[in-house]
């Protein structure tokens, strides 16, 4: 099998295992409802796709193209490229970044221009809600398994938080599926909690309004997640 291959292998296999996380659907859902809402590291548009079947005045940004082709709403609205470099008349109601997403930025000073870019793209009053999968809980993260072309993958995780104190953590997802191993790996910025946001936001309009634990969902199968939500005040 060539690299080339490997990777395509790789990328749907972590697209059909994160088609799985449907927990912060009825979260994002009743957070954007009525309201003109932009999702930001869209992805190949898991949620996008969702919330423009029921209707959601979105938009959403992705960096890559491959990605991006997946986002099944108008493409007037699909805003290709770095989010940091997103530039648009648009203002709006509500902004999301999912699946623990806005912590992919790892650079402190490419952080704080993250929240400068979404102040400038919020109505007064306007919200944004950050998904975060705090590190305490990445040991208890869950193995199991699911079905792909009609054969078991199994999956599993595993991290490196050997730099935590700097802010820093590498997370890695693994699949093996037909005798190999595939892994994905993720370098993250660690939020402790609020008062590594607030530092980071500290220049800005943004005010953290809310922390809302795992979705308000008892279903959930993994632990840690949290909604910071900020309002622009």
């Amino acid at each position: 099998m060539t690299k080339t291959n490997q990777y395509e292998e790789s990328w749907k296999l972590y697209k059909t295992h994160s088609d799985f996380f449907e927990y912060d659907f009825d979260y994002y859902y009743n957070f954007s409802k009525d309201k003109k809402t932009l999702e930001a590291f869209a992805g190949y548009g898991r949620l996008t796709n969702f919330l423009h079947s029921k209707k959601a005045n979105l938009h959403a940004n992705e960096l890559s193209p491959e990605l991006a082709s997946f986002i099944q709403i108008p493409n007037a609205n699909v805003h290709v490229g770095d989010f940091l470099e997103f530039m648009t008349q648009e203002k709006f109601e509500r902004i999301i970044i999912a699946y623990n997403s806005f912590c992919l930025i790892t650079d402190e000073t490419k952080a704080k221009e993250m929240f400068s870019k979404i102040e400038s793209l919020l109505i007064p009053g306007g919200l944004v809600s950050l998904s975060y999968y705090h590190p305490d809980f990445w040991p208890d993260s869950n193995i199991y398994e699911f079905k792909y072309e009609g054969d078991i993958v199994k999956y599993h995780s595993d991290f490196d938080l050997s730099k935590r104190a700097s802010k820093s953590g590498i997370w890695e997802d693994i699949y093996e599926f037909k005798g190999n191993t595939y892994k994905h790996n993720y370098n993250v910025r660690i939020y402790e909690n609020k008062d590594d946001l607030k530092k980071l936001i500290a220049h800005t309009k943004l005010k953290i309004v809310d922390e809302i634990k795992n979705y308000n969902d008892k279903r959930i199968m993994e632990e840690g997640w949290t909604e910071y939500v900020l309002k622009l005040v």
